[in-house]
């Protein structure tokens, strides 16, 4: 089995990527990106997993949440979320 880490930019609010296991997320040139490690297989499209993006201090749904990581900006943190499925 082969895997492959692919990089997605994240935006502030929820965001559809490739289903995978998350690995890290920081801000690189000024934009929050997420590495996601796929196995080559299994990787499809259609085969989505939901990101969720929220700042310190803002609220968000209460629904089913894994934690993936923060990341501090300049001026902000940000804090991401996988929806449960």
């Amino acid at each position: 089995m082969e895997n492959i880490i692919f990089k997605y930019q994240l935006t502030d609010s929820i965001n559809r990527i490739a289903a995978g296991k998350p690995l890290h997320v920081a801000f690189q040139k000024g934009d929050l990106v997420l590495w996601v490690e796929h196995e080559t297989d299994t990787f499809a499209v259609g085969n989505d997993m939901e990101i969720v993006v929220t700042g310190t201090g803002h609220e968000f749904d209460a629904e089913p949440l894994d934690y993936i990581g923060t990341a501090v900006s300049d001026t902000f943190v940000w804090h991401v979320y996988q929806i449960k499925q």
